[in-house]
């Protein structure tokens, strides 16, 4: 995500080009200012007045623009409704951390015995604590590598304190030995690139902290091995989940067969987690923990509902591309537009320069609408425009980690000279306390 300042009238924005549309919507301009030159020179002055009027070419353009504006709105919406299902995900599993660390603070009586003497006490609970946390990163963490496009559990490493915050900006990466993705290449500005490869690099550019890191079993459990092996080959989603191997097809029954467990697909890795943190609280409720009420504690399990269903909101924006017809139709509209836009420039301006300079600044107008519409179709993965998600995972540990720490300070008012004064109505100037007296 591209962050910037608004200086100067925000004329400093023009002074970037990675990550910007301008640049991208220069190679159609150019070549339909180039056909606008070789109308001009081929075209005789007797052949300009094909063009009386240029109202035929009017309901063209018009409807060009309209549909450009459509998908341009479109994209907008997408990419907003990805920043905020994300947010509601990632505020809801807040709140379900909060309430599990706070309900399971006080014990519960068994049978006559209280939690803290019959299930080790302060061990457990510290467990339990440790446990929570980490699960619910690892969480967040695994649902932001799905959205990302991001199948390997490499890229998930431990949350040190002492660790700076990730880049918001993709530009600010430091270059590094083997990787190119940052070395700027003139592709990077005119085109925007978003193959497979060019995301592996860049997810492993930014890896995703997570609270004591990812242990060896739940790697295991999550598929690592037989991702290494290529039995995991995810790439994309639709059509691209779960795909194996050549010799992975032939292979992956014998594998089941033989090691009696079920790995789930990358991605399905968000659902395992997710039922990780269920069997977490449910073994707490069963040892004594959580000592509050029931209809209270169902608040915790409607967060993480309400967490997870926003993660399937997110998820639907990934699986769902930009429908097919519609960009097919852009494009071809966008083309025709190119080439036919210079006949009516050359039948109506009688100077080379001037046509070419209004044939390119009108033709780069509809294609960088357009551009700016791909870009934010998929708020997930074109950077430098795609959201900071491995910011948002590290915010997210620290406000689990605030969490950790926060313990209320016992320093409530007993009365007396520190006593705060009393609340005084606004109309009558007359104190709460007296006004509840009878007779006032």
């Amino acid at each position: 995500m591209i962050t910037y300042n608004k200086i100067a009238w925000g004329l400093p924005l023009l002074c970037r080009l990675y990550g910007s549309a301008l640049p991208r919507s220069v190679p159609p301009a150019l070549l339909s200012a180039g056909v606008t030159a070789a109308f001009f020179v081929c075209i005789g002055d007797d052949d300009k007045g094909w063009w009386r009027h240029p109202y035929p070419f009017q309901l063209f353009g018009y409807m060009v623009g309209f549909i450009v504006i459509f998908r341009s709105n479109f994209g907008y919406q997408r990419y907003w409704e990805g920043r905020s299902f994300l947010q509601g995900m990632t505020s809801a599993w807040v709140d379900a951390c909060v309430q599990v660390v706070v309900f399971d603070q006080y014990p519960v009586t068994i049978e006559g015995k209280e939690e803290a003497a019959s299930k080790g006490g302060l061990e457990a609970k510290d467990r339990f604590r440790r446990n929570c946390f980490h699960l619910f990163s690892l969480l967040h963490a695994l649902c932001i590598q799905h959205l990302r496009t991001d199948w390997d559990l490499h890229n998930l490493r431990p949350h040190l304190p002492s660790d700076p915050a990730p880049m918001l900006d993709a530009a600010g990466l430091p270059s590094q030995e083997g990787m190119l993705l940052h070395n700027l290449h003139y592709l990077d500005v005119f085109l925007l690139r978003g193959s497979d490869g060019r995301r592996q690099i860049y997810n492993r550019r930014m890896p995703l902290p997570v609270i004591g890191g990812l242990a060896a079993e739940e790697a295991a459990v999550l598929g690592e091995e037989h991702q290494a092996e290529g039995y995991l080959e995810t790439s994309t989603l639709f059509g691209g989940i779960d795909r194996r191997g050549s010799h992975a097809s032939r292979m992956w029954h014998h594998l089941g067969l033989t090691t009696g467990m079920y790995v789930p697909g990358a991605a399905e890795r968000a659902a395992a987690c997710y039922t990780w943190v269920h069997q977490l609280l449910q073994e707490r409720l069963a040892a004594g923990g959580l000592g509050t009420p029931a209809p209270v504690l169902a608040n915790v399990y409607r967060s993480l509902t309400l967490g997870y269903r926003s993660f399937q909101s997110c998820r639907t924006l990934v699986d769902t591309p930009f429908p097919f017809p519609w960009a097919q139709l852009v494009l071809m509209l966008l083309l025709i537009f190119s080439i036919t836009c210079p006949l009516l420039i050359v039948g109506f301006v009688n100077t080379l320069w001037l046509a070419i300079i209004l044939d390119f600044i009108i033709v780069q107008t509809y294609w960088a609408l357009n551009e700016v519409a791909r870009d934010l179709e998929d708020p997930y993965v074109y950077e430098p425009n795609d959201l900071p998600m491995a910011r948002l995972q590290y915010a997210f540990n620290k406000r689990l980690m605030a969490i950790s720490n926060a313990q209320r300070p016992d320093c409530l008012l007993a009365g007396g000279e520190d006593q705060p004064p009393a609340m005084e109505s606004p109309r009558n100037n007359v104190s709460v306390d007296a006004a509840r007296e009878p007779g006032v």
